[in-house]
């Protein structure tokens, strides 16, 4: 009897475990300036899948880094999200990381690349409309500004299956400043050429709009990579050009297509790769094609000695992706992100003044960054810090050009909150309220008795 007990009692327990570690998701709607006016009117507006993780709701203090997950060809974020019936829950398996305490709380958003083609390659052109700024800016804008993230490029993953591993990789070295860790899953697309088989360019050629919903694979697939990398304003009703017409290979064509092969384009960007802080990439050993594509950029990587996780293992392009997520790249970010509440560095010794300063991004102000004495104690009542509301030169959104100024300013006895983001971010322009939010912060925290600027500001000066 005392057995069964104790065995109930442990089946009760894990079962509470597993529920204790319930997130939520919801799908939203994001507007993109940068997929206004594509020629193939796909809406500029997407949907987006966001989990918050299970502390969310229940820790209204804390803020979380950010994992942005890319899906592959012919998928949707509702389909990985669950929102309907598909061969992954990643919900369920992000769960499933944590109840096993092999990862740590993070929020993953996903958006929806799925396109009158099926897929957007993730990439830029005037057919499809411009995916790297949607998802590398417009995007992380959004999704800072709306949700208790830690807006810092340290605290920003990026990860994806298939044509989301493409994206991984074409997006995570392009963007540097945006990422700090990248994973790519089975990456598709990463060497070869394009496909000119005469009978499918045959029947391309003479493809109808109401023709693609029911398109085989070869087919859309071929459409959506002229889409995205051979885009032709001039050419109705798909505004593209296939890599042969009329039974002649197009050269120039292919060329375009080839130029976009992660292979072929990857040297031009081994400085920014060496930029990120932690680099992962896997495909099953009967993936194939895919498996030996991943290998080869492995070497490449290995060649540039720039350190990376590799590994290929027993699988193929579908059965063991959920696995990997859940027991490699879930980990992966909870090693590789930085998950505290305050980012913060010291700037050449804390300056020169009587109070050594730090450089701090407070989670209650991710849009700035403040430079403050180190050691708050010595302020109160009798010796208050004077506020300092600073703006950047042309107008970046990023103190990063004055960080040694404002930290020695700060070290005289100084509360300084400069407007934006550590590190440097200089491809977005500031906005002038931010002043405004940087001084009505002070005088917040400086009446917050759970503040560490509890009444050590002088809000009058």
């Amino acid at each position: 009897m005392k057995k069964h007990l104790l065995l109930i009692l442990l089946m009760c327990l894990s079962i509470n475990s597993t529920f204790a570690q319930k997130g939520s998701k919801e799908r939203i709607k994001v507007y993109s300036a940068a997929l206004e006016g594509n020629l193939i009117g796909d809406p500029a507006e997407r949907d987006v899948t966001v989990y918050l993780p299970p502390s969310y709701q229940s820790n209204p203090e804390n803020r979380y880094p950010v994992l942005y997950m890319l899906h592959g060809f012919t998928d949707t974020d509702s389909q990985w999200f669950g929102w309907e019936k598909h061969w992954i829950n990643l919900q369920t398996v992000i769960e499933q990381s944590l109840a096993e305490g092999l990862s740590k709380e993070m929020i993953v958003v996903m958006p929806n690349a799925y396109n009158r083609f099926k897929g957007s390659m993730y990439a830029n052109s005037a057919t499809i409309g411009d995916w790297e700024t949607f998802v590398t800016k417009e995007l992380v804008e959004y999704i800072d500004t709306n949700y208790r993230t830690l807006a810092d490029k340290r605290s920003r993953g990026l990860a994806g299956h298939s044509m989301g591993g493409y994206g991984t990789l074409r997006l995570g070295m392009k963007y540097p400043e945006v990422f700090s860790a990248i994973y790519a899953l089975s990456p598709c697309c990463m060497d070869g050429g394009a496909n000119t088989n005469g009978e499918l360019m045959a029947k391309l050629e003479k493809f109808t709009p109401d023709q693609l919903e029911g398109a085989n694979f070869f087919e859309i697939a071929t459409l959506a990579t002229s889409a995205a990398f051979a885009p032709n304003p001039q050419n109705p009703p798909f505004y593209l050009d296939l890599p042969a017409k009329n039974g002649e290979h197009r050269q120039e064509v292919i060329n375009k297509i080839i130029a976009n092969r992660t292979l072929n384009i990857v040297d031009q960007y081994i400085i920014n790769l060496k930029k990120l802080k932690a680099i992962a990439l896997d495909a099953g050993l009967q993936d194939r094609g895919i498996s030996e594509a991943t290998k080869s950029l492995h070497e490449l990587l290995e060649s540039y000695q720039i350190p990376h996780f590799y590994e290929s293992y027993e699988g193929d392009h579908l059965n063991r992706i959920a696995e990997r997520i859940q027991t490699k790249a879930l980990p992966f970010f909870s090693e590789n992100l930085v998950f505290q509440n305050t980012l913060s560095e010291i700037i050449e010794n804390g300056g020169t003044g009587e109070f050594p300063a730090i450089m701090v991004s407070e989670t209650s102000l991710p849009t700035h960054t403040v430079f403050k004495p180190q050691d708050l104690s010595k302020f109160g009542e009798k010796n208050k810090l004077p506020i300092i509301a600073w703006e950047n030169g042309a107008c970046f959104d990023s103190p990063w050009e004055h960080i040694n100024f404002l930290n020695e300013v700060a070290s005289h006895g100084f509360l300084v909150i400069a407007i934006g983001t550590m590190p440097k971010q200089t491809d977005v322009r500031s906005k002038s309220h931010k002043l405004l939010d940087a001084i009505d912060w002070a005088i917040a925290q400086n009446n917050d008795p759970k503040s560490p600027y509890f009444r050590k500001l002088d809000t009058e000066k």
